[in-house]
């Protein structure tokens, strides 16, 4: 975004107001965690919320790099802005959407069984993308474009 010819003062602008948004939501997660540690007992939904706040987290700290505009231009059109892209899509909300289905839908039903089937399926699955996406951010911080002309 902060290579598409906008200003600096626009720069500075879209950077500050990136970073108002990621100190409430560091708020929300660490309400999230507290939530976990003193509210509730921890079953298998509670171990998919751990998953989901920590990708929740770890895609929020790749955002938070990619608001500095400066960091931003270096890594425009890398493989650091996809696979902060895929991580926070891919992972956080599809994680979201099986937690809230196994604690809302599931864990109403009171089948434990389908409970440890969708634990070990989101388990195989975050785990298959974090062996895809991390080293993607590694490309991209070391410069690996994300096109590379003909």
């Amino acid at each position: 975004m902060f290579v598409a010819g906008v200003d600096v003062d626009s720069r500075v602008y879209f950077g500050v107001v990136t970073v108002f948004i990621g100190v409430p939501t560091a708020i929300k997660v660490f309400g999230w965690l507290f939530c976990v540690v003193f509210g509730v007992s921890v079953t298998l939904s509670g171990f998919l919320f751990v998953t989901f706040v920590g990708m929740f987290v770890f895609g929020g700290i790749t955002g938070l790099v990619l608001a500095n505009s400066g960091v931003d231009v270096c890594l425009h059109d890398s493989y650091f802005v996809v696979s902060h892209f895929h991580f926070v899509l891919s992972l956080g909300a599809v994680v979201g959407v099986f937690l809230s289905l196994s604690v809302f839908v599931i864990h109403l039903l009171v089948v434990e069984f389908v409970m440890y089937v969708v634990f070990i399926i989101v388990s195989v699955f975050v785990l298959s993308s974090c062996f895809v996406f991390v080293p993607l951010h590694v490309c991209g911080l070391f410069g690996l474009p994300r096109r590379v002309s003909d």
